[in-house]
């Protein structure tokens, strides 16, 4: 017996950010799931002046590796 959970927004232009993890749905999966799509984003539009930004992405990215 094995559990895969797999999460994604539905739109009408079909499915769009799906994020499978193997195990359990918990709220460390949950916000690994948005700060991974998060951070791509925040990455391509961080400019130099936003110093407090790019600390808490790199924070958040501690907690990715944490929480792959």
């Amino acid at each position: 017996w094995k559990t895969t959970t797999f999460t994604g927004a539905l739109r009408l232009t079909g499915m769009t950010a799906p994020f499978v993890y193997d195990g359990a749905m918990n709220g460390n999966v949950f916000v690994a799931g948005l700060l991974r799509r998060t951070l791509q984003i925040a990455s391509t539009r961080l400019s130099q002046n936003q110093e407090r930004n790019m600390q808490t992405s790199l924070k958040a990215r501690q907690l990715l590796e944490r929480y792959p």
